[in-house]
């Protein structure tokens, strides 16, 4: 049918090459024949002989925007808005291009105007609900996607836009239900099935995660999105191989795509495979340096040795991730009181390494001049015992996972609470959005994440000269508190084991030195098992013993130890 049409308008422009009609169906047809470049090309010799046509500038500018031309495509909105004021679907396409080069309260207005004209237009409703969504307006997006659900109950992109806002507010049993009604209106909707099974994964259901995930990949085999959150997925797992696997394949499809080069390296460092490894590092720096979303701040601080590039890491992701909010730059002020009010804010309020430090700090602080609250971000285990003992050391305890960032820094605010500390920083279920809010006057960043957040709204860090030295103070955000000789707490009434402990056991010999270094794996590298392997060359009778995480690792580590000459049967997991 269309190289008939096609067949005809060539017909008629060999006799009129001027023929701006038949330039613009031309267009049309190489449009809906996904051929944009060529659409573009009969299009813009239409609008040169009819620029005040407000059809040809329309569907000029869509397909600017079908090659990814979204910033020339502008001009042509504007001039099709002009021209067709009373088009609803001009003013839609105008807020998708509006959109597209981030001009937010532009698309918005579009939107809005769209729905002026026509009030029954789900995807003007539903296309407005992303932008508030995108301006972290979250109740006001909800409300639109349920209008444009009520005056289209078959609309499964609304269900789908649903599904993202309610994940943005961690409410993800609810954004399961949105995504699974958008696949079953449409169960081709490669995103939704991604989408599905980053809750899945977030619910910790794993195994129904990947087989959404692979669903995602069936119908979209290039589908850059689900191959990541495969990886992520697989990470969580602890089963590095297939993430790395998963991280291969998006590399082959971008390997420009923001932050995959840092989930790379980071999986490459946790098997300790090291092949290409300081090519990919050079690759890291360069894109730190050039300002570019390279690498989560957390994966920065094992590859580079390099307080300035961390710091520029940190300040990337902080302003990609927390831009400055509706309260960050408040001025909090209150009324002087007997006891000063103190928050901490963790994820890690079981039997977790930075509890096991910080225990007894919240025990032993002067309550006739404090008031100590937890504001715990992740539920857990109700047998534990650290939980437990630290429900019973603070004065008041807030179990908050359900809540959203900004609801968590207004309980604080209520509660007046005058110095919040976070002690996630960018660690693993941390929260640093919460005081991007201004949660407090003062707010801190102390011990779980020991390096720079690069924002504009933690205030103090708390620190030693040995973790900070006096050359690096300057690449943090943050105002430093040196304390005198060791920045990290530790706890006096930790349990020691009672039972008898042998090396036979741990099948260690007998009669040895035993070197041990129980770290991550992913803290080694080329130049500290260089450094390991000198000293048990110059101490004979002994071993090293070390961390089994995970099996490739394990044998990797092996690996270079015997090409630094050292025996295996001098290396223990």
């Amino acid at each position: 049918m269309f190289d008939a049409a096609e067949q005809s308008i060539r017909s008629a422009l060999n006799i009129a090459p001027q023929n701006v009609d038949a330039l613009h169906i031309l267009g049309i047809i190489k449009g809906q024949q996904d051929k944009s470049t060529e659409a573009v090309e009969a299009l813009q010799k239409a609008v040169q002989l009819r620029p005040t046509d407000g059809a040809i500038q329309f569907n000029l500018a869509k397909s600017l925007m079908d090659c990814g031309r979204s910033k020339e495509a502008l001009d042509h909105h504007l001039r099709a808005s002009q021209a067709m004021p009373d088009n609803p679907d001009v003013w839609i396409n105008f807020g998708k291009n509006l959109k597209d080069v981030n001009n937010l309260q532009g698309a918005l207005a579009s939107y809005e105007k769209a729905i002026g004209l026509q009030p029954n237009d789900a995807q003007a409703w539903s296309n407005k609900g992303v932008i508030l969504n995108e301006m972290k307006k979250y109740q006001e997006a909800l409300a639109c996607y349920q209008t444009a659900i009520g005056l289209l109950p078959s609309y499964a992109e609304a269900f789908y836009n649903q599904g993202i806002t309610l994940s943005d507010l961690q409410r993800y049993t609810e954004a399961l239900r949105s995504y699974d009604e958008a696949i079953a209106l449409m169960p081709q909707h490669a995103k939704a099935w991604s989408n599905k099974g980053i809750c899945l994964s977030k619910l910790d259901r794993y195994d129904e995660a990947l087989a959404s995930y692979d669903q995602a990949i069936h119908l979209q085999k290039d589908y850059l999105d689900a191959w990541i959150n495969k990886g992520v997925c697989f990470a969580e797992l602890k089963l590095y191989d297939q993430a790395l696997a998963s991280y291969h394949e998006a590399m082959k499809i971008n390997p420009h795509v923001d932050y995959l080069l840092g989930k790379y390296l980071h999986t490459n460092m946790l098997l300790c495979n090291w092949d290409g490894l300081s090519n990919s590092v050079e690759m890291l720096k360069s894109k730190i340096q050039d300002g570019l979303k390279a690498a989560h701040p957390f994966a920065v601080i094992p590859a580079i040795d390099s307080a300035s590039l961390q710091f520029q890491a940190a300040k990337i992701w902080a302003k990609d991730k927390h831009p400055i909010n509706s309260g960050s730059g408040k001025v909090i002020k209150r009324e002087a009181r007997e006891k000063i009010r103190i928050g901490y804010f963790s994820a890690d309020f079981y039997s977790h390494p930075v509890s096991f430090l910080i225990a007894e700090l919240f025990e032993i602080h002067d309550r006739s001049r404090f008031e100590v609250h937890a504001f715990s971000l992740l539920g857990h285990n109700q047998d534990d015992p650290m939980t437990d003992r630290l429900k019973q050391s603070f004065d008041f305890y807030h179990e908050v996972e359900h809540l959203e960032d900004e609801e968590i820094a207004a309980l604080s605010q209520r509660l007046e609470i005058d110095i919040a500390i976070d002690l996630g920083g960018y660690t693993r279920n941390a929260r640093a959005g919460i005081f991007s809010y201004r949660a407090a006057p003062i707010q801190m960043n102390y011990l779980g994440y020991p390096g720079t957040m690069g924002c504009n709204f933690m205030d103090y860090i708390v620190a030693d000269k040995i973790l900070i030295p006096q050359e690096d103070k300057n690449l943090y955000s943050e105002k430093i508190i040196f304390l005198p000789n060791s920045y990290q707490v530790n706890d006096s009434k930790r349990i020691l084991i009672e039972t008898e402990v042998t090396r036979n056991q741990y099948g260690i010999p007998e009669n040895t030195f035993v070197f041990c270094c129980f770290n991550n794996n992913f803290k080694s590298s080329p130049n500290t098992i260089d450094c390991w392997s000198n000293i048990l060359k110059r101490v004979p009778n002994s071993i090293f013993w070390l961390l089994d995480d995970n099996t490739t690792a394990k044998k990797n580590l092996l690996n270079e130890f015997s090409l630094r000459g050292i025996e295996k049967n001098r290396i223990f997991f």
